[in-house]
């Protein structure tokens, strides 16, 4: 347990280490030590799972020997699943996404999701483990075999599907990345500026031929139902230009009766049609714990001022698509990037497009732009679908369906990145059943976890 407890205490400081910085930037008043303890419990919190991890392992091991540690990758697993739940969940940088530049390894998502990637990883270095704890070079050998075989597979079956022909991609798209740093995004001297950027980004866009414009997340300096003169601006340009426009825009609600305490924000997607239709309303329904609400709030109070600049959100509840040329499209927004679970359902209610719009202008040029990316990639490979993200400071990118970028933006550039998509029909083995394969190592792990303890137990009475 203390070797799984020292891992994860690494490998998330290593993940994690910008979320102080963060917190000092733009967490209204936090100071370093606060902003660094902060970032120690959440690191120590993390590393909960991989001290389970280490002491189910060596309780499993001490049992079954080392020919348990092939039962490592099912418990890595099933924690994982575990891990997406408490306090909003924060499945962040699970281990799958570290072969996301090796496309021939992530095929396998499409029938697994990213945690069939994780189990293969772990699998692979318990291998690796068994090896050097076998002195029977021989029985190593043999327990090769399998897991050899496995790999051998999932490669064969990433390049073949990377050699599948796709259909050319028809539908011209623009993800328009603004660049607008944080601290001017709300402050009412930079909101003309901010919508001129994006409209004339767009204009650029559309006269290079795009149908779908992108504006990343609360891309409006403005309310958009409360501020009717700006929102025909909107709609005059998408009936000038003849395009569509989904772009991220925050609402609010104040229930009949008109009270201050019933009041609720949403951070939002919309879309307009050419026509300067209301196509989509769609209200995140992931919210990003200590950025967009505090969770705990009794217990942990001394963090109101990280939502403070940007308001606390309340959770938006259905999954709902819009209609681009009469081809449904699923939007999801930042954070969401990294639940698997919500793209399928997405695409379960017939996406045949995705889309993904963010605003990583938090993060500054740490790792964090880059992870999250990375995450988004495994989406599109899930669910076998074109990906289009716009983000406000990059990265924005254009993603096919098997993972390859296509296009791709800059980091703190004010940009436009065209490409072209595909509208995909059918479910993949991932979307139709879901999260069979975690949901299993969940219920593996538990029944394992429970067996071990009662062991544990039933030995200690008879010592006594």
């Amino acid at each position: 347990m203390l070797a799984g407890t020292v891992m994860g205490l690494v490998f998330h400081l290593g993940n994690l280490y910008w979320v102080s910085q963060v917190m000092v930037q733009y967490g209204g008043g936090i100071g370093r030590p606060t902003s660094v303890a902060v970032l120690l419990a959440l690191v120590a919190y993390l590393s909960l799972y991989a001290a389970a991890f280490g002491g189910l392992a060596a309780a499993a091991c001490a049992r079954g020997g080392a020919a348990a540690l092939f039962v490592t990758p099912l418990i890595w697993v099933g924690l994982d699943f575990f891990r997406q739940y408490p306090f909003g969940g924060f499945p962040w940088c699970l281990l799958g996404y570290s072969q996301v530049t090796f496309l021939p390894v992530v095929q396998i998502a499409s029938l697994t999701g990213v945690h069939g990637v994780s189990l293969l990883v772990v699998l692979v270095n318990a291998l690796i483990a068994y090896w050097f704890c076998r002195p029977e070079r021989n029985r190593a050998a043999m327990a090769a075999i399998p897991v050899t075989a496995l790999l051998g597979a999932t490669l064969a079956f990433g390049h073949h599907q990377l050699s599948l022909p796709l259909p050319p991609p028809s539908f011209p798209v623009a993800a328009v990345q603004g660049n607008v740093l944080q601290e001017h995004k709300w402050d009412a001297g930079w909101a003309a500026k901010i919508f001129a950027t994006h409209l004339e980004l767009s204009s650029r866009a559309a006269d290079q031929g795009a149908r779908l414009v992108v504006w990343p997340e609360s891309s409006t300096p403005f309310h958009f139902d409360g501020s009717p003169a700006l929102a025909d601006r909107m709609r005059d340009f998408v009936k000038d230009e003849k395009v569509f426009l989904l772009f991220g825009s925050d609402d609010y609600q104040i229930p009949s009766g008109n009270r201050v305490t019933d009041y609720r924000a949403f951070n939002g997607i919309k879309l307009l049609s050419p026509d300067g239709e209301l196509l989509l309303r769609y209200h995140k329904i992931y919210l990003v714990p200590f950025g967009e609400f505090v969770p705990l709030r009794s217990l942990l109070s001394f963090a109101e001022p990280l939502v403070e600049s940007v308001g606390e959100f309340s959770p938006g509840e259905d999954v709902v698509l819009g209609r681009v040329d009469g081809e449904k499209i699923g939007a999801f927004i930042c954070y969401e990037a990294i639940y698997p679970d919500l793209a399928r359902r997405f695409v379960k209610e017939g996406a045949s497009l995705l889309v993904n719009v963010t605003n990583d202008a938090w993060f500054g040029r740490s790792a964090a732009p880059y992870q999250h990316l990375n995450m988004a990639v495994l989406r599109a490979v899930e669910t076998r679908r074109y990906l289009v993200r716009a983000a406000n400071t990059g990265i924005s990118a254009v993603v096919d369906p098997y993972g390859r970028v296509l296009a791709r933006g800059s980091l703190f550039v004010p940009e436009v990145i065209l490409g072209k998509v595909g509208f995909r029909q059918g479910e993949t083995f991932y979307v139709e059943y879901g999260y069979l394969l975690p949901r299993s190592m969940a219920v593996v792990t538990l029944v394992l976890g429970v067996a071990l303890f009662a062991l544990h137990i039933r030995d200690k009475r008879r010592h006594w």
